[in-house]
């Protein structure tokens, strides 16, 4: 990820499954559905793109198609499937030891729609996250 390459951690690609077993962070989405009285999936739009850097190995920003264009004002409900690894040890934004839990951002967020353009950047190491107001119901 453009993460890992600003802390100079690893190489900036996708965590394989043993990176993943190790204890790497992570979150993972399934599945991606519209709520609009039926559930539309939009997971087969999924794709992950990387403003910031073109890092074609970058996964932490995700966009997807709707049917229809969001009017403006409107109010729009997604059903998202998705799992966060939260890794062992002092990783800053996240993390565990012994009965200690530190979790922030760990959830997948909408991104925002400022002045005429989708404001989403990618996770990089020093920088805080830009998040709209949004109601999260997570189970």
């Amino acid at each position: 990820s453009t993460s890992a390459r600003g802390e100079g951690r690893r190489a900036a690609r996708s965590l394989d499954q043993k990176e993943k077993e190790r204890g790497y962070g992570y979150t993972e989405v399934r599945s991606i559905r519209l709520v609009d009285g039926t559930e539309t999936d939009l997971t087969p739009s999924i794709k992950y793109v990387s403003p910031d850097d073109n890092n074609p190995d970058d996964r932490t920003v995700m966009q997807v198609s709707t049917p229809s264009p969001v009017p403006p004002g409107a109010t729009v409900r997604f059903k998202i499937d998705w799992t966060s690894h939260v890794p062992h040890g002092d990783v800053g934004r996240a993390g565990w030891v012994h009965d200690y839990f530190f979790i922030v951002q760990w959830f997948p967020k909408i991104g925002v729609w400022w002045k005429g353009a989708w404001n989403a950047h990618q996770f990089h190491p020093w920088t805080e996250f830009f998040a709209d107001y949004g109601v999260y119901d997570v189970r």
